[in-house]
């Protein structure tokens, strides 16, 4: 075992893949859980240790991610959510 979320401080519920970068690091999404309940990016680093990157709000970027990131050449993310303040949900950038 890599990594225990915790619930709502750091993400819940991660349903997709992870994605990994050159120097070994995950990252990837939880569906719900962080600072306003929608979800998070994270990143897991090679020791295990956990970095929030972004808690989705549930507004117009969106919130409830159910899939794994993409990651370009340039070290951006690419994603989508299943909510967001209109209903359908979004497609997302996390720039690097």
């Amino acid at each position: 075992m890599l990594y225990t979320f915790i619930g709502n401080l750091d993400g819940d519920t991660p349903y997709a893949g992870l994605v990994r970068d050159s120097a070994g690091n995950f990252y990837g999404t939880t569906n719900s859980g962080g600072s306003f309940g929608w979800g998070t990016i994270f990143k897991l680093d090679t020791a295990g240790n956990e970095s929030l990157l972004y808690n989705f709000d549930n507004g117009v970027n969106g919130g409830s991610p159910h899939t794994g990131l993409v990651r370009d050449p340039a070290g951006n993310f690419y994603g989508t959510t299943f909510n967001d303040a209109f209903g359908p949900g979004t497609v997302f950038k996390l720039s690097r």
